[in-house]
């Protein structure tokens, strides 16, 4: 196993050390990794063979990859990320030999054990004899090899571990090669895949080819074993017929997969997906195959609760969108509603008369009681039972409230229009059209969302507009856009932004003490840093501008800005490349008191 970090992030990563941790501990417990290697950032470590033939295609593999980069703009720009100028070298962290190490791939075993080294080497022939293109010569030598397998397959009482799985795989890829020589191809479908406790489906195989007309052939659902019904029998194993509903009724008791945020997590049954087998049984080993697939089943209550709003802020006015869906054939009524001790709402009604219908619609939340700051787990009910619950976090953020605000927004309903209704702040939303200059021209804050240059490219047009806002004492606030946009039509000249995936969640900050961003009307201490989810920001800001700018929040080791702000006339013009998206989303209190302080300064 090679594993090559990604050299365009910060090196002393903890998402890497964790990652490197957990790989050793699975390659230790797995019977199949001898060597764990590390892309080690030292040219004398030990080097790929590149410049090696490949078996078949007679080409080095560094020449495969240039080809594929060629090929590909995406590998080509990839490329040059992944190589750094050189050709990476990797030192050994684990190992299952005893002996020094000097080739990446010394000392490893061509077969599990002396034991299967004969079928090994009948695989390999096999290998040999299927890519000459002789298919019946082919199927002689596959039987031959299977027999062998299934003959230590009978003596599992014999075999080590690392033997059984083996074995087992080889049966498994066998039996696929044998159906590809055959031409076997199944056509199946299945009239519902989102199924709930005791539900019908129906299973049809509409078409069977490669299958020769003498012999037998049977369908098998081991599922049966788990507590699927199969035709209202206990049957695992029924003769096939083509266009025939197969009746399949799920167990009693089911885990959950769906919806996912709710059940996947404590499911048990992930992992586990409904198979089948089609058997035929023909005049010769040859002629006889096992061609299995595999359905990919959701599993859901009888009717299912998507709460879309997850996390909320305890503030007047918030709201809790959600979906319900019927699962079952059986109709049902009844209302949703928010309903525990810190918090109520109204009631929802509905009527699903059949499955698959839905409803959506949108709770108004009420507070009650005097919780401390924090986050508490307010439920959502159907009638009296309790059907799921959504996060609701209580903090501190002052903001001024005599500010007025506009917004050109990127998409409808995006983060940042979220993140100011719940600061309770009256807005508006900015249309871009002749009126433009009008709509701004008493506006105190003027806020251009995430990507907004890139998704409403007229923007570029209202330049002018802009800049004598500012000019005129109006604040115009930036939040991080796509480089290569603001690059071809910057708001302000002389500033360049870089995408950079270095700034991850947990790079640390050089924070200027003394700015009033982050001292009024909210103080924001180091624990408004903490906790951020994915990345801190998206481009690394540099140009000559940058010279006359404040820079109250930096990269600490290499003193890249992430927020710069300019004074232009009466008013200032601020850029902030942070990621707040995520975190408005994630309702992270540091976020909104930033924001905040944002449009109050």
């Amino acid at each position: 196993m090679l594993l090559a970090r990604d050299w365009t992030r910060v090196i002393n990563n903890h998402q890497w050390e964790r990652l490197h941790a957990d790989l050793i501990t699975a390659a230790k417990e797995s019977p199949f990794v001898e060597h764990l290697f590390v892309d080690s950032d030292n040219k004398k470590g030990l080097l790929v063979p590149v410049d090696e033939s490949h078996k078949f295609w007679k080409k080095t593999y560094r020449k495969i990859g240039k080809e594929a980069a060629a090929k590909y703009r995406s590998l080509a720009i990839q490329r040059n990320t992944w190589l750094r100028g050189y050709e990476p070298s990797y030192h050994l962290t684990y190992t299952t030999s005893s002996q020094q190490i000097e080739e990446i791939d010394e000392r490893l075993s061509t077969s599990p054990s002396n034991r299967l080294s004969r079928t090994d080497h009948e695989i390999r022939k096999l290998t040999d004899v299927t890519t000459q293109g002789n298919p019946g010569e082919a199927l002689k030598s596959l039987v031959a090899v299977l027999d062998s397998v299934s003959y230590y397959l009978t003596r599992t009482y014999d075999l080590k571990v690392r033997e059984q799985e083996t074995l087992l795989r080889w049966k498994k890829e066998l039996e696929k090669l044998r159906c590809v020589l055959l031409g076997v191809e199944v056509e199946y479908s299945i009239s519902d895949k989102m199924l709930t406790d005791r539900q019908l489906t129906f299973f049809t195989v509409n078409k069977l080819k490669g299958v020769s007309d003498v012999g037998e052939t049977h369908i098998y659902f081991p599922s049966a074993d788990k507590g699927w019904i199969v035709n209202e029998d206990l049957a695992r194993k029924v003769p096939l017929e083509l266009e025939q509903e197969y009746r399949l009724v799920t167990p009693e008791g089911i885990d959950y997969t769906f919806p996912p945020g709710r059940h996947e997590v404590t499911s048990s049954t992930l992992g586990e997906p409904f198979q089948f087998f089609i058997l035929h049984q023909g005049p010769t080993k040859e002629e006889s195959f096992i061609y299995s697939s595999t359905v990919e089943f959701t599993f859901s209550p009888k009717v299912a609760i998507e709460i879309l709003s997850p996390i909320v802020r305890m503030t007047p006015g918030e709201i809790v969108v959600f979906r319900l869906t019927n699962i079952s054939r059986d109709g049902v009524a009844d209302v949703v509603k928010a309903d525990g001790p810190l918090a109520y709402s109204n009631e929802s009604r509905f009527r699903l008369s059949n499955k698959d219908n839905s409803h959506l619609d949108t709770l108004r939340i009420s507070w009650t009681g005097k919780p401390d700051v924090g986050t508490y787990l307010i439920p959502l009910k159907i009638g009296y039972t309790q059907v799921g619950n959504f996060a609701a976090r209580k903090f501190n953020a002052d903001i001024d409230k005599s500010k007025k605000v506009g917004i050109i927004a990127s998409l409808s309903n995006s983060p940042l229009t979220n993140a100011l209704r719940r600061l309770n702040i009256n807005f508006s939303s900015i249309r871009l059209d002749k009126s433009f200059s009008r709509q701004i021209a008493f506006l105190d804050v003027l806020l251009v969302d995430r990507r907004a240059l890139s998704l409403k490219p007229q923007i570029k047009d209202l330049k002018n507009d802009m800049v004598n806002f500012v000019k005129k004492g109006g604040h115009l606030i930036v939040f991080a856009q796509d480089a290569v946009t603001w690059n071809e039509s910057p708001l302000w000249s002389g500033m360049d932004l870089t995408p950079t995936v270095q700034y991850d969640e947990n790079i640390e900050l050089k924070l200027s003490s003394t700015h009033t961003l982050l001292k009024q009307p909210n103080p924001i201490a180091l624990q408004d840093w903490n906790g951020w989810l994915y990345s801190r920001g998206y481009n690394i800001i540099s140009g000559n501008a940058l010279e006359n700018m404040e820079l109250p929040v930096r990269e600490k080791h290499s003193g890249k800005p992430l927020i710069v702000s300019l004074t232009g006339g009466k008013g200032k013009q601020t850029y902030v490349d942070l990621a707040l998206g995520h975190q408005w989303m994630n309702i992270h209190p540091g976020a909104y008191r930033l924001l905040a302080n944002l449009i109050s300064n």
